[in-house]
């Protein structure tokens, strides 16, 4: 019992800096957006809004706040993590399954893009609206390792992060 009771403290602590690290990657990639004067969403964010608002959007709001994070935690850290040849430097596995998370979000938007022959700049565009995600990915990949690749902490933090983001696009 006093260890189950440690270890759920363990993971409150976690998930407390866990989110820190997170918004703090949200931060870094809003000052990097700005500098490069880009303040549109990305293609995936704007895709989100309008389903979440739309006629199927408590079916679509389950889905974002939590079965998505669920999937991805599953896929982009538990089993991505374990792709890795044993040995491999945990700074290796943290950059590339956060970079592979953060480039899925925007990869449809970017591929559509060049199959249209848009001019360069919209696909830049949406590549480094792709930073945000990439940098919460590289985030929470690292929070993963930190906790002993405990899923727990990063899927709570997952699953907050998009149930504020719902939130935001209800109030607006």
């Amino acid at each position: 019992k006093k260890k189950r009771k440690n270890n759920i403290k363990k993971i409150i602590i976690q998930i407390l800096i866990g989110f820190g690290i997170f918004y703090v990657s949200s931060i870094a990639s809003s000052i990097f957006l700005w500098i490069f004067k880009i303040n549109d969403s990305s293609a995936n964010q704007n895709a989100l809004i309008e389903i979440v608002t739309g006629k199927y959007g408590p079916l679509v709001l389950f889905t974002i706040v939590l079965l998505g994070p669920l999937c991805e935690e599953i896929i982009f850290r538990q089993s991505a993590f374990n792709l890795f040849k044993p040995g491999t430097k945990p700074w290796i596995k943290i950059t590339i399954t956060g970079a592979v998370f953060g480039f899925i979000h925007v990869a449809t938007a970017i591929l559509s893009y060049i199959l249209m022959k848009e001019h360069y700049h919209v696909i830049l565009q949406e590549f480094l609206l792709g930073i945000p995600y990439i940098l919460q990915g590289i985030a929470l990949s690292f929070i993963y390792h930190r906790s002993q690749n405990n899923i727990v902490p990063t899927a709570i933090i997952h699953i907050l992060n998009n149930l504020l983001a719902a939130i935001v696009i209800f109030i607006q």
